[in-house]
Order: structure tokens, then C-alpha cells, then sequence
């Protein structure tokens, strides 16, 4: 879900101009019926929540199975209101709505408004969700006294703080970036300054966002005692360098870890309170050193370059064979055939950039997915080293336990960046085996990750040159720079 989110905030940010609405809706109606489907899908959570806790209320005993079902209903839900969100965008208006409802006012940030209903559709289903969860933790409970499920809205902001930690920085950046647009206007119309511009947004990125999630999250430093000295400990042995290491408070309801920053003062090893209630000391060490692999094989740093390669080479390679068929007339020859189709093809202009998004959906989801998964590998490999190999697979079973994940079959949105439990233990298992495969592992992927990163460097250099040799080049690398 974060990483669908993520497509829909570039989305808003890559159109500049959104279909006006039919017209007989027109920009009051549009905005009616937006926010009529979202009444609509919240009432769709609430009937769903209603069946599923009648259902798990008369049979306890099915207690797994109905939360898999209930789960694999939210998921569609998900979908259903994503569906909405982007019919609501397109063809019913609620882009062009905003848009022209702030015409002749500088707003930085405007995006989040078009995010708006999708935003508070999530909300308020998670808030009927909440009713499902919490009867399937008193079923668990009973009939054992255990502390009672955290409160209705303290579960919601726990949700949005998971789902919604994606686009938090890039939209602080975009804020950022318009309001420093908007407080110098001729800034944007200077070649000269745009790249120190961008070059300096990224520097912002690296040094910020590491704080900004601290305060989103609600991070507070692992308290003094006996596992603090040993995460410790285990830095000073591996030359591990940090500023902190957090504690995520999730009320008892994930188990999970990560490692932000780029540079060490802007560094923190994040745990979830779960995650320490429910592991060894030894496997918690694994863990923690699962996350210090990840930093030690520059994985930080490779996904940052290829992910803005990339990003250049798509956008960049898209806009520039745009540019050609449009220079060339070719559009406009294929139209002067068919001139009926013109009016046609004028109006559906503004969906050109929905093929674009769906590629680049599609090539991080492969591509991304792929490379992300081997460094995933590689990292398990390091947790393995610093504690022991069957401590870190006992982690990582427990963590699948506690967060419901399935060991073999947890559905391709929950392991195409890490892949499934059994895959990740049965490799760690072979490397005990056959000793020399971890070398040849780790030697195959160093290839792999640079030799990426370098065709993605040239690739995405040969398209800038080219983009430069077009006529009105300035004005059109500030166009590609834009659809950044």
C-alpha cells in the first residue's frame, strides 16, 4: 500500500492539467460525487466489519481464518477505493476541480488537497476496521486477562503513520520546493540556479528526513539496560556508526525494523516494541545486524542511485520520444488522416502520463523488486554472522508468526521486496551447507548492483545529451526537470 500511495502522489505531481468534468456535473458536482463515493466505500468498510465480527463473534474457534478473510477483503477494498480515486480524478473531475478552484493563488502543497479523499477514505475505514481487530484481540485474549486493545483513534493514527510514511518526505520535499519557487518566482526560469536548486533539495532529503521521521513516528530512544549494552556492544564490534537507536511504539501490534539515514550522524536503527517483547536477546542481535548489512553494502546508497537514474532514464526517455514525434509532425500527419479523431485525441491528451505511470509501476515492481529481494539476501547473510545463523532464522519465523505473515504464500504484495520466509531461510540454510556460496553471492551482486547503476548512468546521461541537442533546449530540459 505505501508504495501504491507513492505512485499516486507522483501521479498528481507529473499532471499539470486534469479533464474538466462532464458537463452536466460540472466543478460543484464533481466535487459531490467524489465525496459521495467515499461515503459509499466507508460504508462498505462498516458493512464488512459488521459481517466479519458477527461471524468471528458466533465462532471463535475460526478465529485465523476470518481475519485471513478479513484481511484479504481490506485488501480489496484498498483497491476499490484506489479505483474510485483515480475515476474520480479523471473522469469525474476532481482534479480539474481543485486546480481551477485556486486559480490565480500560489499554494504550495496543492497536491495534498488532490490526495484528499483517498486520504480520508483510508481514515475512515481504518476507523471501522478497528472494530474487527479488536473483537479478534478479546477472542485471542479469552478467556486470559491481558491488557486491552489500544483505543480507536490511537489504532487509526498507528495505521496512518505505517501506511502514509512513504509519501511524508517526498511531500515536505515538494512543499519545500514551491514555496521556495513561489518566494522567488524567477529562480525557476534560471537555468543556471535549477540544478543547484535540485542538488540542493537532495541534500536536504539526506539530512532531514531521517528527523522528520523520527517525529512522525513518534521514535523514542531504547531505554538503558541489558539489550541497549549489547546493540551496543555489537556496533562497536562491527564499526557500526549511528546516531541512535529508536524504539518504535506500535502499541504490540508489529514486529518489524529498519535502518534510516545516509550519513552516520543522521542514522537510526529503528525497532518496533514488539519486536523486543516477543524475541531473544540473540535473535534481536541478528536483527539489528540485518539492518547494520543493509548499511554496510551500501544498499542505502544504491537504491537512491538507481531509483533517480531510473526515474531520469524513464521520464527523461519518454519525454524525449515525445519530442521527436512531435517535432517530426507525426501526430499531427496521423490526424490530418483521420480529423475526426481529433477532437478525440486533444481531449485525452492530459491521460498520456497514465502509461508512463503504469511503466514505471510495473519496472519497480520487477526490476526494483528483484534487486531489492538479493538485498534483502545479503543483508539476512550479515544478521547471520553477527549473531548466529539459527538465531537469525528463528527471527525471522517469529516476525511471519506475530505479523500473520504466511511462511510460503504471502501474496506478492507482501514479499516482492523481500521475498517469502521459506525462500529466505532455505538460502540461508544452503549457504551452511556449501560455504563457498555466500562468496559467489555476494560476489555475483556486487556486479550486479554496479553494473546496473552504470548502464543507468549512461543511459539516463545520453538522454539529458539528447534532450540538450533538440532545438529550444533550455526550455526543454526545464520541462523534463518540471516533470521530475
Amino acid at each position: 500500500m505505501p508504495f501504491l500511495l507513492l505512485l499516486l502522489l507522483t501521479l498528481a505531481c507529473l499532471q499539470s492539467k486534469w479533464p474538466d468534468p462532464p458537463d452536466w456535473l460540472g466543478p460543484v458536482g464533481s466535487a459531490i460525487a467524489t465525496w459521495a463515493g467515499v461515503l459509499v466505500l466507508w460504508a462498505g468498510a462498516a458493512w464488512l466489519t459488521r459481517r466479519h465480527c458477527a461471524r468471528l463473534l458466533k465462532e471463535p474457534a475460526q478465529r485465523a481464518t476470518l481475519l485471513h478473510d478479513f484481511h484479504a477483503w481490506r485488501r480489496r477494498h484498498f483497491f476499490a477505493l484506489l479505483g474510485f480515486y483515480v475515476f474520480a480524478l479523471y473522469f469525474l473531475g476532481w482534479g480539474w476541480t481543485i486546480k481551477n478552484s485556486f486559480t490565480g493563488i500560489y499554494l504550495p502543497g496543492l497536491e495534498i488537497l488532490l490526495l484528499l479523499p483517498i486520504v480520508t477514505g483510508l481514515i475512515v475505514s481504518w476507523a471501522r476496521f478497528y472494530e474487527m481487530e479488536r473483537v479478534a484481540h478479546d477472542v485471542a485474549a479469552y478467556p486470559l486477562i491481558q491488557s486491552p486493545f489500544l483505543s480507536r483513534w490511537a489504532y487509526v493514527a498507528l495505521q496512518a503513520r505505517h501506511n502514509l510514511l512513504l509519501i511524508v518526505p517526498p511531500l515536505f520535499l515538494l512543499v519545500l520546493q514551491q514555496a521556495l519557487f513561489g518566494i522567488f518566482p524567477n529562480l525557476g526560469q534560471n537555468s543556471l540556479f535549477l540544478p543547484l536548486v535540485a542538488v540542493g533539495l537532495l541534500l536536504v532529503a539526506f539530512f532531514s528526513i531521517p528527523f522528520l521521521l523520527r517525529w512522525f513516528l513518534g521514535l523514542r530512544p531504547l531505554p538503558a539496560g541489558e539489550l541497549r549494552s549489547r546493540l551496543e556492544a555489537t556496533s562497536r564490534r562491527l564499526r557500526f556508526r549511528y546516531n541512535d537507536i529508536l524504539v518504535w511504539n506500535t502499541r504490540n501490534t508489529v514486529a518489524n525494523a529498519m535502518v534510516t539515514g545516509v550519513f552516520p550522524f543522521a542514522r537510526y536503527v529503528v525497532v518496533t516494541d514488539q519486536l523486543i517483547d516477543r524475541l531473544t536477546l540473540e535473535e534481536l542481535e541478528g536483527v539489528y545486524g540485518h539492518e547494520v548489512g543493509h548499511v554496510k553494502h551500501h544498499h542505502m546508497l544504491f537504491y537512491i542511485l538507481f531509483l533517480l537514474t531510473s526515474m531520469v532514464a524513464l521520464v527523461g526517455g519518454a519525454h524525449l520520444v515525445g519530442t521527436f514525434l512531435e517535432d517530426q509532425g507525426v501526430l499531427e500527419n496521423w490526424l490530418g488522416v483521420m480529423p475526426a479523431l481529433e477532437g478525440w485525441v486533444e481531449s485525452l491528451k492530459v491521460f498520456a502520463v497514465l502509461p508512463l505511470i503504469l511503466g514505471i509501476a510495473v519496472y519497480l515492481f520487477v526490476v526494483f523488486g528483484y534487486l531489492s529481494r538479493r538485498c534483502e539476501r545479503q543483508a539476512d547473510l550479515y544478521g547471520c554472522r553477527t549473531s548466529s545463523t539459527p538465531a537469525f532464522i528463528a527471527a525471522l519465523e517469529k516476525v511471519a508468526h506475530i505479523n500473520g505473515i504466511p511462511r510460503e504464500k504471502p501474496g506478492w504484495l507482501s514479499s516482492w521486496q523481500h521475498g517469502t520466509i521459506q525462500q529466505r531461510v532455505d538460502f540461508l540454510q544452503k549457504t551452511q551447507d556449501d560455504p563457498g556460496l555466500e562468496t559467489r553471492f555476494h560476489s555475483k551482486l556486487s556486479l550486479l548492483k554496479w553494473g546496473v547503476v552504470v548502464t543507468l548512468l549512461l543511459v539516463s546521461s545520453g538522454i539529458v545529451i539528447g534532450l540538450g541537442e533538440m532545438t529550444n533546449w533550455q526550455t526543454r530540459m526545464w520541462d523534463f526537470l518540471q516533470s521530475l
